[in-house]
């Protein structure tokens, strides 16, 4: 659909400095809701950088972004609705660039009236999953669905994504994954100690994540007889069943529970861990485990997310709630000390910043001329 500019040549500044970008997006990190949309506001950062970007809020953000952001008089839906419909009469941007469609689904009814150029949709949420989208509202179902069929392009963060976008809503997605910063391949930090081995986990700790799975497959280490090891799980909110199984089963020792870390803070958890653990029943993603790949740790995992299309020594796959494999995979990182270091940044060397960039770069180029 696109002429193919990804294999690693720059777009001139020139013509990236002719594309203006208006972005809308149902996630984005608030006050309320610090960590929600983290990865659509790295995004527009990275791309903002190379473009002139709007991105029009619902809520107040405070972003010390180097784009401009709009926020809506007030939150209510239909001053929302009104805000939008204004910005996108008013504007002289080129390309209007959607970021996950769940909760911007009327637009998919609206556009067609209001929006004469063209638009992307980059979508990342696991309500595409048949199970999810069924269980959606029949109208916002139906929304989504227009606002994607209307979409001169849809793009899926991971294979398994756009797989999903096809059999809910019968619209075909490309593929563009998340990125890590250039600079995080940058003077790694792969020495380690291994007088204690340290797993890392960090997520939302809800129920499709599996903590519990986790914690019980680090008793069973401990109760095979395996006391070098430690966990850390760090968590966005606090979890009161993750805290009360630490207590009954006086894991303290071994299970360290972390909240609402930062960004910067939680690289320096994975600076110092060896392996990181995921036991998600499902997966659009999973940048922590991207990132931790990047940094040279040891990844044990379900098959979600972009780990599904990788095979490699740097990456133990387990079923799904099986804690039992889970449990034995976590022993033999123990007892080998499993770090593969310089290996897995290698892995994931295209998952860069530069590349997602020209990727994008190229997309709203494209589009502004009419290739679609």
């Amino acid at each position: 659909m696109f002429s193919n500019k990804f294999g690693g040549k720059q777009l001139e500044k020139s013509e990236q400095q002719r594309v203006k970008v208006i972005h809308l997006a149902s996630w984005y990190p608030r006050r309320e809701q610090p960590f929600l949309g983290n990865f659509v506001q790295q995004q527009i950062r990275a791309l903002s950088r190379h473009i002139e970007s709007i991105f029009l809020s619902r809520f107040p953000v405070h972003d010390e972004a180097d784009f401009q952001i709009l926020t809506s008089p007030s939150p209510f839906f239909f001053s929302w609705l009104f805000f939008i419909l204004k910005m996108l009469r008013s504007t002289d941007a080129e390309v209007l660039h959607l970021h996950v469609s769940r909760d911007l689904w009327f637009l998919g009814f609206l556009l067609k009236f209001v929006w004469k150029k063209p638009f992307l949709i980059t979508e990342h949420g696991s309500y595409f999953s048949m199970d999810q989208y069924q269980r959606l509202n029949p109208i916002k179902r139906k929304g989504i669905r227009s606002l994607l069929k209307r979409s001169d392009q849809v793009v899926g963060v991971s294979r398994c994504l756009s797989q999903a976008i096809q059999v809910s809503t019968g619209v075909s997605a490309t593929v563009v994954g998340n990125f890590v910063a250039d600079n995080w391949f940058e003077n790694i930090l792969y020495r380690r100690s291994f007088e204690t081995y340290r797993f890392l986990h960090v997520s939302t700790l809800s129920e499709v994540k599996n903590p519990m799975g986790i914690l019980n497959a680090a008793l069973m280490c401990r109760q095979a007889g395996y006391h070098n090891f430690e966990l850390t799980m760090v968590a966005e909110t606090s979890n009161s069943e993750v805290k009360n199984f630490i207590k009954a089963t006086k894991m303290e020792t071994y299970v360290h529970l972390k909240e609402a870390m930062q960004h910067h803070e939680i690289k320096q958890e994975l600076e110092s861990a060896h392996c990181f653990v995921l036991n998600s029943n499902y997966e659009t993603f999973s940048i922590v485990s991207l990132e931790a790949l990047v940094l040279g740790l040891q990844l044990i995992t379900t098959p979600v997310g972009f780990m599904q299309d990788l095979d490699s020594a740097c990456i133990e796959k387990i079923e799904f709630n099986n804690t039992e494999a889970l449990s034995a995979a976590m022993m033999k990182c123990i007892s080998k000390q499993s770090f593969p270091g310089t290996e897995a940044t290698a892995l994931v060397e295209k998952y860069k910043e530069t590349r997602f960039v020209q990727q994008y770069l190229a997309y709203y180029t494209d589009l502004k001329n009419g290739k679609n």
